[in-house]
C-alpha cells in the first residue's frame, strides 16, 4: 500500500531530494491511534514513521519523540516487529533526521496537526529519537 507524498490535507516539506509530511492512518493492527509522518526518498517506496508528543508536567506543553521509521504499510504502526520495517543506509538516515526536524520546524506543517495547533499546548522545541527508531543497513 503506497500513496503519493503530496496530500490535500498536509503540507509537504522538501529537503534536498527528500520529502516529508504528516500522515493519517486508518485502522492499525493494534486498533490504536498513531501519529505518523510519510517520507519519500529517492529510489525508495513511500516510508512511514511514528512520532508522539511527550507532555510536560502541566499536561499541555510538549516535546516530540520519534518512535520508529521504515514502514511501507502505515497500518503496521505499533507492530513491534523490526522485520516489517525497511533498513536504510547511514546517508539516508541523516536525510530522514533532517526531514523530521524540518517537518517539526515548519509552521505550515504544524498548523495542520494537533497538538501543534492547540490553543493551550506549546511545542517546547525538543525532538528526541528513541533508541532503535530506525533500522540500519550494513552499507
Amino acid at each position: 500500500m503506497s500513496e503519493p507524498i503530496d496530500s490535500p490535507h498536509y503540507a509537504t516539506v522538501t529537503v534536498g531530494n527528500g520529502k516529508i509530511r504528516f500522515a493519517d492512518v486508518g485502522r492499525t493492527w493494534d486498533e490504536r491511534n498513531h501519529d505518523l509522518f510519510a517520507v519519500q526518498l529517492p529510489a525508495r517506496p513511500l516510508l512511514y514513521g511514528e512520532w508522539r508528543p511527550k507532555f510536560a508536567k502541566n499536561g499541555d506543553d510538549f516535546d516530540v519523540e520519534v518512535v520508529f521509521f521504515g514502514l511501507i504499510d502505515p497500518r503496521d504502526a505499533g507492530l513491534p516487529l523490526p522485520a516489517r520495517r525497511i533498513a536504510v543506509n547511514r546517508d539516508e538516515r541523516l536525510v530522514v533526521e533532517k526531514l523530521i526536524q524540518s517537518l517539526i520546524s515548519s509552521a505550515d506543517a504544524r498548523a495542520q496537526r494537533w497538538p501543534f495547533n492547540s490553543r493551550r499546548a506549546k511545542f517546547m522545541g525538543r525532538i528526541d529519537f528513541l533508541e532503535d527508531w530506525i533500522p540500519a543497513s550494513s552499507t
